[in-house]
């Protein structure tokens, strides 16, 4: 098996209850498994607003997030971007004082709960001007160099890919933004249990089923790195702690190193690159759509 490169988890790796000593006796439990990994492996958060149960300046440095949200360079000249939508929210833990707190409200009250809006609701949110200035700069960096991007969020932000009630609240700007930049491939989010999928243009939208509703795992492939999601991965966590975190692994791939999975995963080659290897499963999601009867795309073109 090849070395796994890194740990994305897409968020909400609490679910939080009544009390708050309870809470952070599940997230406890939940660091002392993590921890050991991160120490040998890179493990990439995403801020969900279940884990907000946890205070930010707890939460972020006990999961050695450098920030709420940041970017970092993958192999084969691919990027990740992760994007905190849940800074703009009523559950940020952002003083309603504090600068991104009053631009939260205000969005609110312009953008309030409606039939036209649905992803209003509280349990989502969005990015503020700062985080979405930070944005532009990061797609404009990797455009300079070339390199293709991943983009990871808790609330999704393409439209189609997740129920309507489960989209961060200014997700029509975010996913214009992102494709405007011919780099942007692929935007994994977690946050709606169902899961789902769409394709913009250019980029494909993948929102990964919760623990609590996937299957045993998912397979995305991209380029020569997999990103691998295993529900039942973490064997030893309670579902109570875990209710909604979508995990990927993500490693260097070849075409034999899952074999095991031949029965349930037909494997094709890129036709376009000659290098992607793509997937057909028998249940569903694939990140690689069909273009017509016989052939696949690939994320890495478009």
């Amino acid at each position: 098996m090849p070395k796994l490169e890194f740990v994305l988890s897409l968020g909400d790796i609490i679910d939080g209850r009544d009390l708050q000593v309870e809470t952070d006796e599940d997230f406890l439990q939940i660091w002392k498994i993590l921890e050991p990994m991160a120490s040998t492996t890179a493990f990439y958060h995403v801020l969900g607003n279940h884990c907000l149960r946890i205070p930010r300046d707890r939460l972020i440095p006990a999961l050695r997030m450098p920030a709420s949200y940041y970017s970092k360079q993958l192999p084969q000249k691919w990027r990740l971007i992760v994007l905190d939508t849940t800074e703009m929210s009523g559950h940020s833990g952002f003083s309603q004082e504090s600068d991104i707190g009053q631009e939260a409200a205000a969005f609110k009250a312009q953008h309030p709960l409606s039939p036209a809006e649905p992803q209003m609701a509280d349990w989502n949110g969005g990015i503020g001007a700062r985080q979405l200035a930070w944005l532009r700069e990061q797609l404009a960096s990797a455009c300079q160099s070339q390199e293709r991007i991943i983009v990871a969020c808790h609330h999704q932000i393409g439209k189609g890919a997740a129920r309507d009630t489960h989209l961060a609240w200014n997700w029509e700007l975010l996913q214009q933004v992102l494709l405007e930049s011919p780099w942007v491939r692929l935007v994994l989010s977690g946050h709606d249990h169902m899961g789902g999928y769409a394709q913009h243009g250019h980029v494909h939208f993948v929102t990964v089923e919760a623990m609590l509703e996937g299957r045993q795992w998912r397979l995305l492939m991209i380029s020569n790195i997999a990103a691998v999601s295993f529900p039942s991965l973490l064997g030893n966590l309670k579902r109570r702690f875990m209710p909604s975190t979508a995990l990927c692994l993500l490693m260097h791939a070849h075409s034999d190193c899952l074999s095991a999975h031949d029965e349930i995963c037909q494997w094709d080659r890129c036709a376009a690159c000659s290098s992607c290897l793509l997937f057909r499963h028998s249940a569903g999601l694939a990140v690689a759509s069909p273009c017509s009867s016989t052939q696949h795309r690939c994320i890495c073109h478009h």
